[in-house]
């Protein structure tokens, strides 16, 4: 079973604590009722909990300790941002500061930035299955899945520009508007 379910912040969508750490209790529940129990990959976020600013770093860390104690067999992956064809998420957001007339906050541009191709993740839940295909079965682990180069937060957003053929920006954002 693969978990890659995830909302950004609470709203008409429904909230992160229901869809993160509740799913994840219910497909452990499932897990374990299954007559020959299956690997549980979930895909959670990287970092420390000290970092946690948001109720969906929160969550989606709820849920990784829910599975840590959980005596199923599972892998959590930790991408970095992920990047893929479709927007969605978080890369939903860069893509429409990329797109702005207006640059990244000096104060954010140079910030570290993990990022991770979607097919990495792919090609990592492959490993997985093949892995228990072949009978390795006793899996409890955590996996950061990331490029192994370092980039900035400035260096990802001007890539999108590029690829969406946006022109360089003239006047930075002021700091206030990634607060928003």
């Amino acid at each position: 079973m693969v978990n890659c379910v995830g909302i950004l912040h609470d709203g008409r969508q429904g909230d992160t604590g229901t869809i993160h750490h509740d799913f994840v209790n219910r497909l452990i529940g499932v897990q374990s009722h299954l007559p020959n129990c299956r690997l549980l990959v979930h895909v959670s976020i990287p970092g420390q909990e000290s970092d946690d600013a948001t109720a969906f770093s929160r969550t989606k860390r709820e849920a990784k300790k829910i599975l840590s104690d959980n005596p199923n067999p599972y892998v959590v992956l930790r991408p970095g941002f992920v990047i893929a064809d479709a927007a969605f998420g978080g890369s939903a957001l860069v893509r429409a500061l990329a797109a702005s007339p207006f640059g990244v906050p000096a104060a954010a541009e140079n910030r570290p930035f993990a990022i991770t191709d979607v097919e990495d993740i792919a090609a990592t839940v492959s490993v997985l299955c093949n892995q228990w295909r072949e009978g390795t079965r006793d899996w409890s682990a955590m996996w950061d899945v990331m490029a192994r180069e370092t980039t900035s937060f400035g260096q990802v957003v001007d890539a999108f520009r590029e690829r969406l053929g946006v022109p360089t920006p003239r006047f930075r954002s002021p700091p206030w508007m990634l607060r928003l």
